[in-house]
Protein backbone atom coordinates (compact mmCIF):
# COMPACT_ATOMS: atom_id res chain seq x y z
CA UNK A 1 0.00 0.00 0.00
CA UNK A 2 1.50 3.28 -0.91
CA UNK A 3 1.44 6.86 1.42
CA UNK A 4 -1.36 8.05 -1.19
CA UNK A 5 -3.31 5.20 -0.10
CA UNK A 6 -2.62 5.27 3.51
CA UNK A 7 -3.64 9.22 3.35
CA UNK A 8 -6.78 8.45 1.13
CA UNK A 9 -8.16 5.43 4.08
CA UNK A 10 -7.62 7.76 6.44
CA UNK A 11 -9.42 10.83 5.19
CA UNK A 12 -12.31 8.38 4.09
CA UNK A 13 -12.13 7.35 7.64
CA UNK A 14 -12.33 10.51 9.21
CA UNK A 15 -15.20 11.53 6.72
CA UNK A 16 -17.39 8.66 7.48
CA UNK A 17 -17.17 9.18 11.01
CA UNK A 18 -19.49 7.80 13.72
CA UNK A 19 -19.97 11.13 14.68
CA UNK A 20 -21.21 12.04 11.16
CA UNK A 21 -23.12 8.40 11.09
CA UNK A 22 -25.11 9.41 14.03
CA UNK A 23 -25.64 13.52 13.13
CA UNK A 24 -27.18 12.40 9.85
CA UNK A 25 -29.22 9.42 12.24
CA UNK A 26 -30.46 12.44 13.97
CA UNK A 27 -31.71 14.32 11.23
CA UNK A 28 -33.53 11.29 9.37
CA UNK A 29 -34.66 10.36 12.98
CA UNK A 30 -36.06 14.16 13.07
CA UNK A 31 -37.52 14.22 9.72
CA UNK A 32 -39.09 10.75 10.35
CA UNK A 33 -41.20 11.76 13.49
CA UNK A 34 -41.94 15.57 11.71
CA UNK A 35 -43.26 14.83 8.65
CA UNK A 36 -45.95 12.49 9.74
CA UNK A 37 -47.05 14.76 12.29
CA UNK A 38 -47.14 18.30 10.35
CA UNK A 39 -47.82 16.97 7.20
CA UNK A 40 -51.72 17.46 6.75
CA UNK A 41 -53.24 18.12 10.20
CA UNK A 42 -57.06 16.49 11.07
CA UNK A 43 -57.59 18.31 14.35
CA UNK A 44 -61.16 18.08 15.18
CA UNK A 45 -61.00 20.06 18.11
CA UNK A 46 -60.71 23.21 17.86
CA UNK A 47 -60.79 24.51 21.21
CA UNK A 48 -57.27 25.14 21.82
CA UNK A 49 -57.20 27.15 18.79
CA UNK A 50 -59.55 29.40 20.21
CA UNK A 51 -57.92 29.74 23.75
CA UNK A 52 -53.91 29.79 21.90
CA UNK A 53 -55.07 32.20 19.54
CA UNK A 54 -56.55 34.54 22.41
CA UNK A 55 -53.58 33.30 24.61
CA UNK A 56 -50.99 34.97 22.77
CA UNK A 57 -52.83 38.24 22.16
CA UNK A 58 -53.35 38.82 25.83
CA UNK A 59 -49.40 37.96 26.60
CA UNK A 60 -48.17 40.45 23.85
CA UNK A 61 -50.55 43.17 25.02
CA UNK A 62 -49.81 42.86 28.39
CA UNK A 63 -53.05 41.65 29.59
CA UNK A 64 -51.21 38.80 31.77
CA UNK A 65 -53.90 38.17 34.36
CA UNK A 66 -56.47 36.95 31.35
CA UNK A 67 -54.25 34.51 30.39
CA UNK A 68 -56.29 31.32 32.05
CA UNK A 69 -58.30 29.80 29.73
CA UNK A 70 -58.33 26.15 31.03
CA UNK A 71 -57.81 24.11 34.74
CA UNK A 72 -55.21 21.85 32.47
CA UNK A 73 -53.55 24.65 31.67
CA UNK A 74 -52.32 24.14 28.53
CA UNK A 75 -49.88 26.75 28.47
CA UNK A 76 -46.99 25.29 26.50
CA UNK A 77 -49.42 24.50 23.85
CA UNK A 78 -50.80 27.74 24.03
CA UNK A 79 -47.29 29.59 23.65
CA UNK A 80 -46.50 27.33 21.22
CA UNK A 81 -49.57 27.43 18.79
CA UNK A 82 -49.83 30.94 19.54
CA UNK A 83 -46.93 31.62 18.32
CA UNK A 84 -47.30 30.18 15.19
CA UNK A 85 -50.46 31.44 14.10
CA UNK A 86 -49.27 34.89 15.41
CA UNK A 87 -46.57 34.71 13.03
CA UNK A 88 -49.24 33.05 10.17
CA UNK A 89 -51.25 35.74 10.71
CA UNK A 90 -48.46 38.14 10.39
CA UNK A 91 -47.30 36.76 6.93
CA UNK A 92 -50.98 36.32 5.38
CA UNK A 93 -52.29 39.66 6.54
CA UNK A 94 -55.07 38.26 7.45
CA UNK A 95 -57.97 38.66 10.26
CA UNK A 96 -57.59 35.66 12.73
CA UNK A 97 -60.41 33.47 12.89
CA UNK A 98 -61.07 33.69 16.67
CA UNK A 99 -62.13 37.23 16.13
CA UNK A 100 -65.09 36.12 15.58
CA UNK A 101 -65.81 34.19 18.53
CA UNK A 102 -65.13 34.17 22.07
CA UNK A 103 -62.10 31.87 23.39
CA UNK A 104 -64.61 29.74 25.18
CA UNK A 105 -67.31 28.98 22.50
CA UNK A 106 -68.01 25.67 21.54
CA UNK A 107 -66.30 24.81 18.25
CA UNK A 108 -68.26 22.10 17.26
CA UNK A 109 -71.34 25.10 17.03
CA UNK A 110 -69.01 27.12 15.36
CA UNK A 111 -70.52 28.30 11.85
CA UNK A 112 -67.66 29.52 10.43
CA UNK A 113 -64.90 26.90 10.53
CA UNK A 114 -61.18 27.98 10.57
CA UNK A 115 -59.25 27.32 7.33
CA UNK A 116 -57.06 24.67 7.11
CA UNK A 117 -53.94 26.40 6.57
CA UNK A 118 -54.68 28.51 10.03
CA UNK A 119 -55.13 24.78 11.83
CA UNK A 120 -51.66 24.29 10.09
CA UNK A 121 -49.76 27.35 11.74
CA UNK A 122 -51.25 26.09 14.97
CA UNK A 123 -50.28 22.23 14.74
CA UNK A 124 -47.25 22.38 13.06
CA UNK A 125 -45.11 23.97 16.26
CA UNK A 126 -46.62 20.63 18.22
CA UNK A 127 -44.87 18.80 15.88
CA UNK A 128 -41.71 20.67 16.03
CA UNK A 129 -41.89 20.09 19.67
CA UNK A 130 -42.38 16.49 19.97
CA UNK A 131 -40.24 15.65 16.63
CA UNK A 132 -37.07 17.68 18.78
CA UNK A 133 -38.33 15.40 21.75
CA UNK A 134 -37.84 11.96 19.71
CA UNK A 135 -34.32 13.04 18.59
CA UNK A 136 -33.81 13.80 22.51
CA UNK A 137 -35.73 10.33 23.69
CA UNK A 138 -32.73 8.62 21.66
CA UNK A 139 -30.08 11.01 22.61
CA UNK A 140 -31.04 9.86 26.30
CA UNK A 141 -31.08 6.20 25.30
CA UNK A 142 -27.85 6.50 23.93
CA UNK A 143 -26.80 7.42 27.12
CA UNK A 144 -29.05 4.91 29.67
CA UNK A 145 -28.41 1.86 27.33
CA UNK A 146 -26.89 1.24 23.82
CA UNK A 147 -26.93 3.06 20.30
CA UNK A 148 -29.29 0.05 19.27
CA UNK A 149 -32.11 -0.23 21.69
CA UNK A 150 -31.76 3.97 20.80
CA UNK A 151 -31.57 3.18 17.57
CA UNK A 152 -34.78 1.22 17.16
CA UNK A 153 -36.43 3.16 20.27
CA UNK A 154 -36.44 6.22 18.51
CA UNK A 155 -37.99 5.02 15.61
CA UNK A 156 -40.45 2.93 16.52
CA UNK A 157 -41.47 6.17 18.63
CA UNK A 158 -41.62 8.35 15.69
CA UNK A 159 -43.64 5.67 13.65
CA UNK A 160 -45.73 4.76 16.43
CA UNK A 161 -49.56 4.93 15.23
CA UNK A 162 -51.54 6.68 18.21
CA UNK A 163 -48.11 8.43 19.17
CA UNK A 164 -48.78 10.19 15.73
CA UNK A 165 -52.65 10.60 15.43
CA UNK A 166 -52.96 12.25 18.84
CA UNK A 167 -49.47 14.72 17.51
CA UNK A 168 -51.90 15.95 14.47
CA UNK A 169 -54.72 16.89 16.58
CA UNK A 170 -54.38 20.39 18.38
CA UNK A 171 -54.54 18.62 21.98
CA UNK A 172 -52.73 18.68 25.06
CA UNK A 173 -51.49 14.89 25.21
CA UNK A 174 -48.93 14.53 22.47
CA UNK A 175 -47.10 17.25 24.16
CA UNK A 176 -47.18 16.08 28.11
CA UNK A 177 -46.34 12.32 27.47
CA UNK A 178 -43.50 13.38 25.13
CA UNK A 179 -42.00 16.27 28.23
CA UNK A 180 -42.89 13.59 30.93
CA UNK A 181 -41.15 11.17 28.41
CA UNK A 182 -38.30 13.48 28.43
CA UNK A 183 -38.22 14.26 32.28
CA UNK A 184 -38.28 10.97 33.51
CA UNK A 185 -35.06 10.23 31.19
CA UNK A 186 -33.00 12.97 32.35
CA UNK A 187 -34.02 11.60 36.02
CA UNK A 188 -33.20 8.23 34.72
CA UNK A 189 -29.46 9.36 33.92
CA UNK A 190 -29.47 11.85 36.91
CA UNK A 191 -30.08 8.34 38.93
CA UNK A 192 -27.01 6.81 37.11
CA UNK A 193 -24.44 9.50 37.11
CA UNK A 194 -25.61 12.03 40.15
CA UNK A 195 -24.78 15.23 37.75
CA UNK A 196 -26.58 18.46 38.29
CA UNK A 197 -27.25 19.09 35.09
CA UNK A 198 -29.00 16.27 34.12
CA UNK A 199 -31.81 16.76 37.50
CA UNK A 200 -32.07 21.13 36.21
CA UNK A 201 -32.44 19.09 33.19
CA UNK A 202 -35.39 16.93 34.48
CA UNK A 203 -36.93 19.78 36.43
CA UNK A 204 -37.36 22.09 33.83
CA UNK A 205 -38.84 19.40 31.69
CA UNK A 206 -41.20 18.44 34.24
CA UNK A 207 -42.07 21.98 34.60
CA UNK A 208 -43.22 22.68 31.34
CA UNK A 209 -45.12 19.15 31.64
CA UNK A 210 -47.28 20.40 34.44
CA UNK A 211 -47.77 23.87 32.66
CA UNK A 212 -49.42 21.76 29.67
CA UNK A 213 -51.44 18.99 31.99
CA UNK A 214 -52.07 18.46 35.31
CA UNK A 215 -51.57 14.58 35.66
CA UNK A 216 -47.68 15.56 34.83
CA UNK A 217 -47.62 15.93 38.65
CA UNK A 218 -47.28 12.13 38.49
CA UNK A 219 -43.58 12.79 37.80
CA UNK A 220 -43.13 14.01 41.49
CA UNK A 221 -43.57 10.74 42.99
CA UNK A 222 -42.03 8.68 40.21
CA UNK A 223 -39.07 10.58 40.99
CA UNK A 224 -39.32 9.76 45.07
CA UNK A 225 -39.95 6.11 44.22
CA UNK A 226 -36.69 5.32 41.68
CA UNK A 227 -34.49 7.45 44.30
CA UNK A 228 -36.04 5.62 47.50
CA UNK A 229 -35.14 2.51 45.57
CA UNK A 230 -31.67 3.22 44.98
CA UNK A 231 -31.49 3.75 48.74
CA UNK A 232 -33.28 0.67 49.96
CA UNK A 233 -31.23 -1.33 47.33
CA UNK A 234 -27.81 -0.15 48.44
CA UNK A 235 -28.60 -0.50 52.10
CA UNK A 236 -28.03 3.27 53.24
CA UNK A 237 -30.66 4.28 55.95
CA UNK A 238 -29.57 6.85 57.37
CA UNK A 239 -30.98 10.59 57.87
CA UNK A 240 -27.82 12.00 56.14
CA UNK A 241 -28.17 9.43 53.23
CA UNK A 242 -31.67 9.95 53.04
CA UNK A 243 -31.61 14.13 53.08
CA UNK A 244 -28.08 14.25 50.25
CA UNK A 245 -29.94 10.78 48.19
CA UNK A 246 -33.98 11.60 48.32
CA UNK A 247 -35.07 14.57 49.69
CA UNK A 248 -32.18 17.30 48.53
CA UNK A 249 -32.41 15.99 44.61
CA UNK A 250 -36.32 16.08 44.76
CA UNK A 251 -36.22 19.71 46.36
CA UNK A 252 -33.81 21.03 43.79
CA UNK A 253 -36.46 19.31 41.20
CA UNK A 254 -39.52 20.60 42.46
CA UNK A 255 -37.64 24.13 42.56
CA UNK A 256 -36.32 24.44 39.13
CA UNK A 257 -40.51 23.49 38.05
CA UNK A 258 -41.34 25.80 40.11
CA UNK A 259 -39.58 28.10 38.58
CA UNK A 260 -40.15 27.73 35.00
CA UNK A 261 -43.60 26.94 35.89
CA UNK A 262 -43.81 30.87 37.25
CA UNK A 263 -41.81 32.24 34.45
CA UNK A 264 -43.47 30.50 31.62
CA UNK A 265 -47.11 31.50 32.50
CA UNK A 266 -47.91 35.33 32.34
CA UNK A 267 -50.96 35.03 35.23
CA UNK A 268 -48.21 33.59 37.87
CA UNK A 269 -46.47 37.17 37.01
CA UNK A 270 -49.22 39.34 38.58
CA UNK A 271 -52.42 37.12 39.67
CA UNK A 272 -50.69 33.71 40.86
CA UNK A 273 -53.92 32.87 43.32
CA UNK A 274 -56.02 33.12 40.07
CA UNK A 275 -54.05 30.54 37.97
CA UNK A 276 -53.54 28.03 41.22
CA UNK A 277 -57.13 28.49 41.74
CA UNK A 278 -57.88 27.01 38.27
CA UNK A 279 -55.44 24.19 38.56
CA UNK A 280 -56.82 23.14 42.27
CA UNK A 281 -60.43 23.09 40.63
CA UNK A 282 -59.90 21.06 37.44
CA UNK A 283 -57.74 18.70 39.94
CA UNK A 284 -60.76 18.07 41.96
CA UNK A 285 -63.45 18.45 38.74
CA UNK A 286 -61.58 15.42 37.10
CA UNK A 287 -61.18 13.14 40.03
CA UNK A 288 -64.81 12.96 40.45
CA UNK A 289 -66.77 14.07 37.75
CA UNK A 290 -67.23 11.81 34.59
CA UNK A 291 -66.80 13.01 31.14
CA UNK A 292 -69.17 15.06 29.47
CA UNK A 293 -69.58 13.05 26.19
CA UNK A 294 -70.48 9.41 26.16
CA UNK A 295 -68.10 6.50 26.12
CA UNK A 296 -68.37 3.50 23.84
CA UNK A 297 -66.95 0.43 26.32
CA UNK A 298 -67.38 -3.45 26.12
CA UNK A 299 -70.09 -2.43 23.92
CA UNK A 300 -72.30 -0.24 25.94
CA UNK A 301 -72.21 3.44 25.68
CA UNK A 302 -71.03 4.75 29.12
CA UNK A 303 -71.88 8.05 30.42
CA UNK A 304 -70.35 7.64 34.11
CA UNK A 305 -67.01 6.58 35.07
CA UNK A 306 -66.14 3.11 32.95
CA UNK A 307 -64.32 1.97 35.26
CA UNK A 308 -60.50 0.16 36.16
CA UNK A 309 -60.27 -1.97 33.14
CA UNK A 310 -60.87 0.93 30.41
CA UNK A 311 -57.47 1.74 30.41
CA UNK A 312 -55.75 -1.73 29.87
CA UNK A 313 -58.19 -2.39 26.91
CA UNK A 314 -57.48 0.90 25.16
CA UNK A 315 -53.80 0.44 26.11
CA UNK A 316 -54.44 -3.27 24.27
CA UNK A 317 -55.55 -1.88 21.10
CA UNK A 318 -53.94 1.50 21.04
CA UNK A 319 -50.74 0.09 21.28
CA UNK A 320 -49.39 -1.15 17.65
CA UNK A 321 -48.82 -4.93 16.84
CA UNK A 322 -44.71 -4.22 17.27
CA UNK A 323 -45.45 -2.67 20.15
CA UNK A 324 -47.38 -5.40 22.01
CA UNK A 325 -45.39 -8.48 20.77
CA UNK A 326 -41.99 -7.07 20.98
CA UNK A 327 -43.33 -6.02 24.81
CA UNK A 328 -44.12 -9.56 24.93
CA UNK A 329 -40.98 -10.50 23.69
CA UNK A 330 -39.01 -8.67 25.91
CA UNK A 331 -40.46 -9.45 28.61
CA UNK A 332 -40.08 -13.40 28.09
CA UNK A 333 -36.22 -12.79 27.46
CA UNK A 334 -35.73 -10.23 30.30
CA UNK A 335 -37.43 -13.12 32.82
CA UNK A 336 -35.14 -16.17 31.05
CA UNK A 337 -32.04 -13.78 31.73
CA UNK A 338 -32.67 -13.14 35.47
CA UNK A 339 -33.85 -16.86 36.04
CA UNK A 340 -30.97 -18.20 33.45
CA UNK A 341 -29.13 -20.38 36.30
CA UNK A 342 -25.91 -21.22 34.20
CA UNK A 343 -22.60 -20.07 35.70
CA UNK A 344 -21.33 -19.68 32.06
CA UNK A 345 -20.04 -16.24 30.68
CA UNK A 346 -21.04 -14.62 34.16
CA UNK A 347 -20.01 -11.20 32.99
CA UNK A 348 -22.73 -11.03 30.19
CA UNK A 349 -25.23 -12.30 32.16
CA UNK A 350 -24.29 -9.95 34.78
CA UNK A 351 -24.59 -7.62 31.66
CA UNK A 352 -27.90 -8.40 30.63
CA UNK A 353 -29.52 -8.02 34.79
CA UNK A 354 -27.83 -4.22 34.69
CA UNK A 355 -29.76 -3.26 31.26
CA UNK A 356 -32.82 -5.14 32.28
CA UNK A 357 -32.89 -3.25 36.22
CA UNK A 358 -31.89 0.13 33.82
CA UNK A 359 -35.76 -0.87 32.16
CA UNK A 360 -37.54 -1.78 34.89
CA UNK A 361 -38.49 2.09 35.90
CA UNK A 362 -39.90 2.48 32.86
CA UNK A 363 -42.55 -0.54 33.60
CA UNK A 364 -43.16 1.18 36.96
CA UNK A 365 -43.75 4.21 34.93
CA UNK A 366 -46.05 2.62 32.97
CA UNK A 367 -47.53 0.89 35.70
CA UNK A 368 -47.94 3.47 38.21
CA UNK A 369 -48.98 5.95 35.41
CA UNK A 370 -52.21 4.20 34.45
CA UNK A 371 -53.04 3.10 38.14
CA UNK A 372 -53.30 6.89 38.91
CA UNK A 373 -55.19 7.56 35.90
CA UNK A 374 -57.55 5.14 36.91
CA UNK A 375 -58.69 7.17 39.98
CA UNK A 376 -60.35 9.53 38.72
CA UNK A 377 -63.44 9.80 36.91
CA UNK A 378 -63.25 11.49 33.49
CA UNK A 379 -61.75 9.03 31.46
CA UNK A 380 -60.20 8.88 27.64
CA UNK A 381 -58.39 6.55 25.37
CA UNK A 382 -56.12 9.20 24.48
CA UNK A 383 -55.08 9.77 28.19
CA UNK A 384 -53.43 6.51 27.97
CA UNK A 385 -50.61 8.01 25.83
CA UNK A 386 -48.25 9.22 28.78
CA UNK A 387 -47.73 5.46 29.43
CA UNK A 388 -47.63 4.23 26.15
CA UNK A 389 -44.33 5.70 25.00
CA UNK A 390 -42.07 3.74 27.70
CA UNK A 391 -43.76 0.77 26.53
CA UNK A 392 -42.47 1.44 23.22
CA UNK A 393 -39.18 2.01 24.45
CA UNK A 394 -39.37 -1.38 26.11
CA UNK A 395 -40.67 -3.05 23.27
CA UNK A 396 -37.42 -1.71 21.05
CA UNK A 397 -34.99 -3.01 23.81
CA UNK A 398 -37.31 -6.77 23.47
CA UNK A 399 -36.80 -6.49 19.77
CA UNK A 400 -33.17 -5.71 20.11
CA UNK A 401 -32.42 -8.39 22.53
CA UNK A 402 -34.56 -10.61 20.06
CA UNK A 403 -32.25 -10.02 17.08
CA UNK A 404 -28.87 -10.31 19.31
CA UNK A 405 -30.36 -13.83 20.61
CA UNK A 406 -31.03 -14.73 17.47
CA UNK A 407 -28.26 -13.50 15.25
CA UNK A 408 -25.52 -14.53 17.59
CA UNK A 409 -22.19 -12.63 15.94
CA UNK A 410 -23.81 -12.23 12.70
CA UNK A 411 -23.59 -8.55 12.22
CA UNK A 412 -25.37 -8.25 9.00
CA UNK A 413 -28.07 -10.74 10.61
CA UNK A 414 -28.36 -8.79 13.62
CA UNK A 415 -29.31 -5.33 11.96
CA UNK A 416 -31.34 -6.63 9.23
CA UNK A 417 -33.62 -8.26 12.45
CA UNK A 418 -33.66 -5.08 14.25
CA UNK A 419 -34.52 -3.26 11.20
CA UNK A 420 -37.31 -5.46 10.90
CA UNK A 421 -39.68 -4.74 13.62
CA UNK A 422 -39.30 -0.57 12.56
CA UNK A 423 -39.95 -1.52 9.21
CA UNK A 424 -43.19 -3.29 9.73
CA UNK A 425 -44.09 -0.25 12.40
CA UNK A 426 -43.82 2.02 9.10
CA UNK A 427 -45.66 -0.63 6.65
CA UNK A 428 -48.87 -0.21 9.52
CA UNK A 429 -48.51 3.19 10.78
CA UNK A 430 -47.41 5.54 7.18
CA UNK A 431 -50.21 4.23 4.58
CA UNK A 432 -52.81 5.64 6.96
CA UNK A 433 -52.19 9.37 6.66
CA UNK A 434 -53.76 11.30 7.35
CA UNK A 435 -55.87 9.43 9.87
CA UNK A 436 -53.48 7.44 12.14
CA UNK A 437 -56.31 6.69 14.82
CA UNK A 438 -57.77 4.43 12.82
CA UNK A 439 -55.23 1.88 13.84
CA UNK A 440 -56.20 -0.84 15.89
CA UNK A 441 -54.21 -3.86 17.08
CA UNK A 442 -54.96 -6.53 15.02
CA UNK A 443 -53.05 -8.82 17.59
CA UNK A 444 -55.86 -7.85 20.25
CA UNK A 445 -58.65 -8.52 17.32
CA UNK A 446 -58.23 -5.46 15.19
CA UNK A 447 -61.65 -3.14 14.61
CA UNK A 448 -64.36 -5.89 15.08
CA UNK A 449 -63.14 -6.47 18.37
CA UNK A 450 -62.55 -2.77 19.60
CA UNK A 451 -66.10 -2.26 18.52
CA UNK A 452 -67.39 -4.24 21.22
CA UNK A 453 -64.74 -3.08 23.58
Amino acid sequence: MTENDSIGRAKGSRFFSPRLGRGLFVAILFLVALLPRAVQPVSRPLVWYLRSAYFIEDTLSGDWASTVYSEHPGVTLMWLSGIGLKVFWALSGIRPAASTVPPDFEPIHFSGPVPLNEIAAAVVPLALLIAVGVVGVYLLLRRLFDESTAVVGGLLLALSPYFIAQSKILHLDAAMATLMLLSALAMMVYRRERGWAWLVLSGGLGGLALLTKIPAVFLVPFFGLILLTDLAVEGRRAIKDLFFSVAGPLVVWLLVAGIVYVAAWPVMWVAPGKGIAAVRWGLTRHATTAHDSPTLFLGEVVRDDPGPLFYLISLLFRSSEIELLFLAVGAALGLGALLDPQPAARACQATRKQTITDLLPLLAFAVFYLGQMSLGAKKMPRYILPALLPLTILAAAGAVAWAKALAGKRRFARLALMALPVVIQGAVSLPRHPYYGTALNWLAGGPPAAADA
